[in-house]
């Protein structure tokens, strides 16, 4: 079975911020929530560009997030 592939820019990584709409921010929990229980599905992508800019945050979380990529 092939992958889906999926880039992935700073935007849905920014919807997980507790500051975030809600709404916004569980659609984007459940999208993490779905390709993490699936990785046999999905290769997720960021570009080096996003990483600088995640290490570059001023949050704990995004920063972090960087480290999984």
């Amino acid at each position: 079975m092939r992958k889906i592939r999926l880039y992935l820019d700073t935007s849905p990584i920014i919807m997980v911020e507790p500051d975030q709409d809600p709404i916004r921010q569980a659609i984007t929990n459940e999208f993490f929530r779905v390709v993490s229980e699936r990785p046999d599905e999905y290769d997720l992508f960021v570009s080096h560009v996003t990483i600088d800019e995640l290490n570059n945050a001023d949050s704990e979380e995004k920063r972090n997030f960087s480290k999984c990529s």
